[in-house]
């Protein structure tokens, strides 16, 4: 009977700690899969910063890239047209209204452009973390 019990205790142990290692071998699963998605919010920040909608594209939003690049194509096309189009004799073109309005929209939009990209690699990682149940980067503390 003692020698049983004995039995019984040991294959316990034995099927729990089987039962452990495959929840490891999960979660280095699932944390494998949550690092080949995951998305750096500086690398889309920097993309979005030097050509609007670059951050986009990495982030994989392809219509908001496409449209913040058509949006930042236009703003060229704007400063280009009107300082084509001017013809002063006292002022120089970059000292012209439109012009600087073009140029200070171009600063604005890519300001805008460059956050979005970095927020929404951060709500995508999230969404990830969610997805793959990871609560917190172990890997990361060791």
């Amino acid at each position: 009977m003692k020698r049983a019990l004995t039995i019984i205790i040991v294959m316990f142990f034995c099927i729990n700690a089987d039962a452990l290692d495959k929840n490891e071998d999960n979660f280095k699963w699932r944390y494998k899969a949550y690092k080949k998605k995951e998305r750096d919010p500086g690398i889309s920040f920097v993309l979005s910063w030097m050509i609007p909608g670059a951050g986009q594209f990495y982030n994989k939003e392809y219509k908001k890239g496409a449209i913040s690049l058509i949006g930042n194509l236009l703003l060229y096309g704007l400063i280009a047209y009107t300082g084509e189009g001017l013809h002063l004799e006292h002022k120089r073109v970059y000292e012209h209204p439109y012009n600087m309005l073009g140029a200070v929209s171009l600063l604005g939009h890519m300001v805008v452009s460059s956050n979005h990209a970095h927020y929404s690699s951060l709500e995508i990682n999230k969404d990830l973390k969610l997805k793959y149940f990871i609560y917190k980067d172990v890997y990361d503390c060791l």
